[in-house]
């Protein structure tokens, strides 16, 4: 059964459809005996003006079967109503024996009441959501029971007198075949393609739970290195800062501060790296503290100086003085002016100089990194800066 995608475990599939097929039966055999008990009792009137003289006697055959409706409907409530057709083809057969008892009661089959048999047989394809087969018993039932009284007919009716009704009867009953066919095949299509994407959505959510645990031990991955990283680094920070506060020569301790900056950085990368976790969840929450971006910009042109130094660069610093702390998170923007540092000097010639400066402008703090290579794209700025929360170039001091 694979009529909209690949329905997978058919006879799993074919089970499902069946039982939920009983269980719409057992409600639609109620809708029946509910139309059964109303409609067909005030078609009375109908009997009122046609046939007056057996109108009574006629209302007495509707009262009876719209007690035996009422008896239909407590019979769905029971095994037996569940699992079988027996009360959709008493609700059928019974309002049949009523409508055939009027229908010899007024001329045999010339009469007009056999239009309510064939209305009786098209409705099976409005109300019950049962197979072909099903239909066609009970328009068998109905024709069978429209026939039964025929060899006890006072005078034989000739084959003209016959032949209308016996054309729409059958015919009727081939229309309602043919319409429960399509309804049924309707359905079992739109349950097909439920039933694939159910299983298609079940499979989406196994996925999506074993990507959410995928996450979760990336994360807990990078949480166990990033402290075991952090294990050394703070073993090697402590002599360091322990050899910094002895007296030593100029170019030693420019060299071990160079270190201990250097040092100080990786410690805020493997904060970065512990912060993966809000990284996933929608965004790296600032760690906003009182920053002196002189100090800052000392401390990253102190540990890319070896480098410009190298390459026969001037790196300068340009910072006024006297400038407040700014509120910021001090590893994001030292990340940025790292970065923008490391262009300068990558494409600045030899010889070249790069300029790292802050001013205080306005009610904020202007930053720049001035080289004379290309330069760093001011859209390159904008999306360094974007990235961790403050504005472009210019950060503000009170955050």
């Amino acid at each position: 059964c694979s009529v909209i995608g690949e329905v997978k475990n058919p006879s799993h599939a074919d089970a499902s459809f069946d039982a939920l097929t009983d269980s719409l039966i057992v409600e639609r055999t109620k809708v029946a005996a509910l139309i059964g008990l109303t409609i067909f009792p005030a078609f009375w009137v109908l009997d009122w003006f046609t046939y007056p003289e057996l109108a009574w006697t006629f209302l007495w055959y509707r009262l009876a079967c719209a007690l035996t409706m009422v008896g239909i409907a407590f019979a769905t409530r029971l095994e037996l109503g569940r699992a079988r057709l027996l009360p959709a083809y008493a609700a059928y057969l019974s309002v049949g024996l009523a409508i055939t008892a009027m229908v010899y009661q007024t001329g045999g089959p010339t009469s007009p009441y056999y239009v309510g048999l064939c209305l009786l047989a098209l409705s099976t394809v409005l109300v019950m959501p049962w197979r072909t087969r099903h239909t066609l018993v009970a328009c068998g039932l109905l024709y069978g029971a429209y026939l039964l009284p025929t060899p006890y007919l006072p005078r034989t009716p000739s084959l003209v007198e016959l032949a209308i009704p016996h054309f729409f009867l059958l015919t009727s009953g081939v229309l309602a075949a043919v319409g429960t066919h399509l309804a049924y095949r309707n359905r079992r299509k739109q349950f097909d393609l439920t039933w694939t994407l159910d299983r298609r959505t079940r499979d989406l959510s196994k996925a999506n739970e074993q990507l959410r645990e995928l996450d979760s031990t990336k994360a807990r991955f990078f949480a166990n290195a990033s402290h075991e990283l952090r294990t050394p680094l703070t073993l090697m920070l402590g002599p360091l800062e322990s050899a910094l506060e002895r007296p030593m020569p100029d170019e030693l301790g420019e060299e071990l501060t160079m270190f201990q900056v250097a040092a100080k950085r990786l410690s805020g990368l493997i904060d970065d790296l512990l912060d993966i976790a809000e990284i996933d969840s929608g965004g790296r929450k600032l760690r906003k503290a009182p920053v002196r971006f002189d100090l800052l910009i000392g401390e990253v042109v102190m540990a890319a100086r070896p480098f410009a130094h190298e390459h026969s660069i001037t790196l300068n610093t340009a910072c006024a003085i006297g400038l407040p702390a700014a509120m910021v998170d001090r590893s994001a923007v030292e990340q940025i002016l790292y970065n923008l540092v490391c262009n300068a000097l990558k494409f600045t010639p030899a010889g070249g100089a790069v300029e790292v400066g802050v001013r205080e402008e306005g009610d904020g703090l202007t930053l720049w990194v001035r080289d004379d290579g290309p330069g760093i794209p001011p859209e390159r700025m904008a999306t360094l800066f974007e990235r961790f929360g403050h504005h472009t170039e210019t950060v503000h001091a009170n955050g």
